[in-house]
C-alpha cells in the first residue's frame, strides 16, 4: 500500500489499531525516526507490546529486544534497516516499510 505522505501517520495509526495481535515489524529510515515514533505509540496506549532497535542501543540492548520480540506472539518492533543484516523474526504476519531507504540495496 502506498499512502501519501500527509496521510501517513494516520494510515499507520489505523492499520496497528486493526492488526493489534499481529506480528509486525516496521522499518523506518533513522534511529531518530524509531524514537519519535516509539514514544507516539507508548503515549497513545495501545494496549500491545511496543518494541525499537536501532544502532543508537548497545548492542546488548538490541539483542535483548530481539530475543523478547522473537518470543512474543504478537507486538510491534520499530526498527532501522540494521535489524534487516541478518537477523531473522519469526512468525511475523507483516513487514511494513515506513519510510522510502535511501538506497535501492536496502530493499
Amino acid at each position: 500500500m502506498i499512502v501519501p505522505a500527509e496521510d501517513k501517520i494516520n494510515t499507520f495509526y489505523s492499520f496497528l489499531k486493526s492488526h493489534h495481535k499481529q506480528k509486525i515489524v516496521v522499518f523506518v529510515s533513522t534511529c531518530k525516526q524509531v524514537r519519535f515514533l516509539y514514544e507516539a505509540l507508548r503515549k497513545f496506549k495501545l494496549g500491545f507490546p511496543l518494541y525499537e532497535l536501532q544502532g543508537h542501543q548497545k548492542q546488548k540492548k538490541r539483542m535483548a529486544i530481539y530475543f523478547t520480540f522473537c518470543e512474543k506472539r504478537y507486538g510491534i518492533l520499530l526498527c532501522t534497516n540494521i535489524a534487516a543484516r541478518g537477523l531473522d523474526f519469526p512468525l511475523v504476519d507483516w513487514v511494513i516499510q515506513f519510510d522510502i531507504p535511501d538506497q535501492v540495496d536496502t530493499y
